[in-house]
């Protein structure tokens, strides 16, 4: 089975193909959307929460969840997925860097936000979700089986980032 990794600012979509979509995100967030119907997936990887207007058509758009989540939902329209086969989970988030400055911006939070919201925009179900705490994490979804797997990088989660991990019955840890 063929790894592919997603970068930050990158979005991959597959139809029917099995594969891993497999990244490491901090602050960054990991949308992952599956359709269940069609056997297709994607994944998203955005640093930052809202694109500034002179942004949104760049070739950096998709650095921005406004933008990132938006782009990777047009896939599944041109796949012909229909918005109530989809199903989502949100993944990132932390508070991983130190500094006075990092913990002030919110970053990885505001990120967490703009997913939850735009997801709740098109009312798509959020199956999963491990976010926030002060944990990166390593995740893989495969697109035509629907399987999320992650793990954090420290392998000692503390119980906030325990509490906040809310999997699907498709989710599950890797070690």
């Amino acid at each position: 089975m063929n790894d592919v990794q997603v970068h930050s600012g990158e979005y991959q979509f597959a139809l029917r193909q099995s594969m891993w979509l497999q990244t490491v995100v901090g602050t960054c967030v990991i949308v992952c959307i599956w359709d269940e119907e069609n056997q297709s997936g994607g994944m998203c990887h955005y640093r930052l929460p809202v694109a500034p207007e002179a942004i949104t058509m760049g070739e950096h758009a998709n650095d921005y969840g406004t933008c990132a989540i938006p782009n990777l939902l047009k896939k599944f329209k041109h796949s012909s997925s229909k918005l109530e086969n989809l199903r989502t989970w949100v993944l990132g988030g932390g508070q991983v860097h130190d500094g006075e400055f990092m913990q002030s911006q919110q970053i990885g939070e505001r990120n967490v936000l703009v997913a939850l919201d735009i997801l709740a925009q098109y009312g798509l179900p959020i199956v999963g979700a491990s976010v926030g705490g002060s944990s990166g994490r390593q995740i893989r979804f495969n697109p035509k089986s629907g399987v999320v797997d992650f793990r954090f990088l420290d392998d000692t989660p503390s119980d906030a980032e325990s509490a906040e991990s809310a999997l699907g019955s498709r989710a599950q840890w890797v070690y």
